[in-house]
């Protein structure tokens, strides 16, 4: 006996509408399916809607919220008389769990630059209003009790590290007799700030609870070249802070002053799995994040980025979560005054490395020991390690050998599932060799190398025929795949090798290097491939049309579609199989 959709618990749809949280086609259907089904299905639309709501929607989305403002924060913002009483049976700004300050600002960015285009001859005059407005509105704020208080100068001051400079900054920014000519961008982007620090006091008073708070201005800095210090703070309501206690992911980085934010976030934020911290030399110089990270009971993600200063101190705000920490990201860091692999070799629960642009990672290999006539490092194994990941960050061949090994583990090979090198110059023979061995767990690997012609791509061949669960391989440039003038296989014969040895598990391959194939070897590799790929990337000379043929081919026979297929030109170093009059192309191709 079946039961009807309609009998089932909402707590029951709620729970079946969740894997749908990014369908937004499906729950826009949902939504007209009946009133328990749309009261199932708001939550999950409103839950991030400055994420899912497509760019050209952001209108209607602010106009959405905007009757949920206060009177006050309406006549700051000059809306007062536009804004029609609301009628929604929804309490839209109770459903958001989700804050991401640069998304906001896009959102009434939207909203504003509208207005400035159809009304620019008026601008002006409003904005002269808008200004009155918060001055007054903070010279009222003076009197409040602290309790009560609303943040409006948009940041907190600490006597110890401001300077005149940054005051007489501050008191110019509303100021009406500070400067009678505004340019027009000046005058939109304050508008535009006032909105979204507005609708975050709404959010943050209204909803029970947020789940992510994201505090980053760099994208606000990259795209729209605003690097006002006080343009970002938290409002100090308390009921505001309720909704803070159950967060779990923070991301804070940018031009802004972040003391005050830091110390309401150490007080009310202890549940925290997931930071990522954004450093700035010019502003984050005083700013200490050892207390938040420590503040913590079970850190499990951390990401930093931008460091250049201090990462030995960083390291020791860690320790407290040896036993919790799952996954480290260091992307652009530098590590002059320690060695990473040593500071986290205690570490007993990692999964995740990365290093991302963080160049030479050898600090403190001078402690070397002396064997006999031979050198021997310190090296730190990570017996834990699913994930590891190089990129254009550089460790002691040695250190990385015992990594990919796993050694000091209770089980003959290493844990590893993914491992990603991309590496400015050669990877050694050694490495390649030593993944072939030891990962037989490995599902993807991805490996890049730059100007090596000595690289072959037959070093690979042990990884497919020894690593049964590999699923995806990527291989980009410097990797060489033999030609005529070496005297040995033909690229196509390699390439028919390699759809005879891939495992059954394979779903994506890439190869992306110094030799291009003909369509005719990649017809006979398809043809020989008994696997049904997901995602093939090949770099060809030929015809496109002959490439898709062969491709519709192998959908037809797999019973498989084509979803995506892409083909961008490149251009080629000498290859004798390639003539001036013929194209060199990438392409990629994605089935389903």
């Amino acid at each position: 006996m079946f039961m009807k959709s309609s009998n089932l618990a909402p707590e029951l749809l709620g729970q079946i509408f969740s894997h749908l949280e990014y369908d937004l086609n499906t729950l826009y259907s949902c939504l007209l399916v009946s009133r328990i089904w749309c009261k199932s299905t708001v939550p999950l639309l409103y839950k991030q809607p400055f994420h899912l709501c497509p760019t050209y929607n952001h209108k209607k989305l602010i106009n959405l919220y905007l009757p949920w403002l206060s009177k006050e924060s309406l006549t700051l913002l000059g809306l007062h008389k536009k804004i029609i009483e609301r009628k929604s049976i929804f309490k839209y700004p109770y459903y958001i769990r989700h804050l991401n300050f640069f998304e906001v600002y896009e959102a009434s960015w939207t909203l504003w630059h509208d207005e400035y285009s159809n009304n620019n001859d008026d601008l002006e005059d409003n904005f002269n209003k808008f200004k009155l407005n918060l001055l007054n509105r903070s010279n009222e704020d003076q009197n409040l009790d602290k309790e009560e208080e609303i943040l409006v100068s948009l940041c907190d001051y600490d006597d110890d590290d401001d300077s005149e400079d940054d005051y007489e900054d501050h008191d110019t920014i509303y100021d009406e007799t500070a400067d009678e000519s505004y340019p027009s961008h000046y005058i939109l982007n304050k508008r535009i700030i006032a909105m979204t620090h507005e609708l975050f006091k709404l959010f943050m008073e209204n909803c029970p609870y947020i789940d992510g708070l994201n505090l980053s201005t760099i994208d606000l800095e990259f795209y729209h070249g605003l690097y006002f210090k006080e343009y970002l703070s938290l409002p100090l309501l308390p009921s505001a802070f309720k909704c803070l206690s159950r967060l779990q992911k923070f991301v804070c980085g940018g031009n802004f002053y972040k003391k005050s934010i830091i110390n309401s976030m150490i007080k009310y934020c202890h549940n925290l799995n997931e930071i990522e911290i954004i450093f700035n030399p010019d502003y984050d110089e005083s700013t200490d994040w050892a207390p938040l990270i420590q503040a913590q009971k079970k850190l499990e993600n951390l990401t930093f980025s931008l460091v250049d200063y201090g990462i030995a101190e960083i390291f020791k705000s860690l320790e407290i979560h040896f036993d919790t920490l799952t996954s480290l990201e260091f992307n652009s860091c530098s590590f002059n005054d320690c060695c990473p692999f040593k500071a986290l070799y205690d570490f007993t629960n990692l999964k995740s490395l990365i290093f991302l642009y963080c160049g030479d990672l050898t600090y403190d290999d001078e402690n070397e020991i002396i064997s006999g006539h031979n050198r021997l490092f310190y090296t730190y194994p990570f017996p834990t390690l699913k994930k590891l990941q190089f990129d254009y960050s550089y460790p002691n061949e040695t250190q990385l050998l015992r990594m990919i090994s796993g050694e000091d583990t209770e089980s003959l090979y290493c844990n590893l599932e993914e491992i990603i090198l991309n590496f400015e110059n050669s990877i050694h023979p050694d490495v390649i060799e030593c993944i072939a061995e030891d990962c037989i767990n490995l599902k993807r690997i991805d490996l890049t190398e730059n100007g090596n012609d000595n690289s072959h791509f037959e070093s690979l061949f042990p990884i497919f025929k020894n690593c049964n669960k590999l699923q995806s391989l990527h291989v980009r440039r410097g990797y060489r795949i033999a030609s005529i003038r070496d005297k040995r296989p033909d690229p196509g014969v390699i390439l028919e090798k390699i759809a005879e040895i891939m495992p059954f598990s394979m779903k994506e391959l890439s190869i992306v290097v110094e030799c291009a194939f003909t369509t005719y070897d990649v017809g006979i590799f398809l043809k020989k491939c008994l696997i049904n790929l997901k995602y093939l990337s090949l770099r060809c000379i030929g015809s496109k049309n002959e490439i898709k043929k062969v491709l519709k081919e192998y959908a037809f026979r797999n019973n498989v579609k084509i979803i995506e297929c892409n083909f961008n030109k490149v251009g080629m170093r000498n290859d004798m199989r390639i003539s001036s009059i013929e194209k060199v192309f990438d392409f990629i191709v994605r089935f389903a």
